[in-house]
């Protein structure tokens, strides 16, 4: 775990098989999936210091369940919902942890993702077949959205597109509706999973792109504007004003993008695009 702004390490998990990391919007815990189950461990505050530090002590045990995959925290921060790499997807409610979890029956839904209105979850497969759309209070199946093995599937921030990725293509879909607008052929589905990274407002899509690069793609037109040349990174998440993207490698680095630069030399270029952030700001 890393204080971004200063780059200072603030802890290590002792996990050997963790999915996902989530902080709660709340400030005071982290959330691991993985293998394992699942986790929390408290975070405190050194008032002295001014900054977070991971708690001493044992986390919190909340699920045991071996096989746990991805995970994705409710808008609301009250329920997560965590893949499976055989299924089922769960929900499990973290206010009530006394009840058992919702469970989804989509076999190898490793990815999960909920819609910002916190109504819908989608699941996505990995050695499994499609991308479900289920209806979170109930667990109600809504509609198969594709039938594809191998499948990644997310929301966006602005609620209108769930996307779509599998070894061909990226698909964007009017969420409600459910149908298929804008498509992004993939140039390569040899290297790498169907990554899929939105910027805070939705307006940016971060996708692989192929053998090198992440494309950086319009959302509304499903128009590449940029692609960052790479050699075997993968988009992460992009900093909460936008200006920034993370990147990351299994076995490399992880870079920090500075958006608003790259825009500033391709506007010297007449280059520049029109979506996304354009506040000016400094590499670090």
């Amino acid at each position: 775990m890393w204080h971004a702004a200063s780059q200072r390490e603030i802890g290590t998990l002792p996990l050997s098989d963790g999915r996902d990391a989530i902080l709660h919007p709340d400030g005071k815990s982290v959330l691991v999936s993985g293998g394992f189950g699942l986790w929390r461990w408290a975070l405190r505050r050194d008032e002295t210091a001014g900054r977070f530090n991971l708690s001493s002590g044992p986390p919190e045990i909340l699920s045991r369940v071996r096989g746990l995959a991805h995970a994705t925290l409710h808008p609301d921060g009250r329920r997560i919902a965590v893949g499976h790499i055989d299924g089922p997807a769960r929900i499990f409610n973290l206010q009530r942890l006394d009840l058992p979890p919702l469970e989804l029956p989509h076999p190898r839904a490793v990815y999960v993702s909920f819609s910002p209105d916190g109504q819908w979850l989608a699941t996505a497969t990995w050695q499994g077949r499609g991308v479900k759309v289920w209806k979170v209070e109930t667990g109600e199946f809504i509609r198969d959205i594709i039938q594809d093995n191998n499948s990644t599937a997310k929301f966006s921030p602005d609620g209108r597109w769930l996307v779509t990725g599998t070894g061909n293509e990226y698909r964007f879909w009017e969420t409600g509706s459910w149908l298929p607008r804008h498509r992004v052929p993939r140039q390569s589905s040899s290297r790498t999973g169907a990554f899929i990274v939105f910027s805070p407002d939705g307006s940016l899509t971060a996708l692989v792109a192929g053998l090198r690069g992440v494309r950086l793609v319009d959302s509304s037109l499903g128009r590449e504007l940029a692609v960052l040349d790479t050699e075997s990174q993968y988009p992460l998440c992009f900093s909460s004003d936008g200006t920034r993207l993370v990147t990351g490698d299994v076995t490399g680095p992880t870079w920090l993008w500075e958006l608003s630069l790259i825009r500033r030399q391709l506007a010297a270029m007449q280059l520049d695009w029109a979506a996304g952030p354009s506040s000016s700001g400094q590499s670090q």
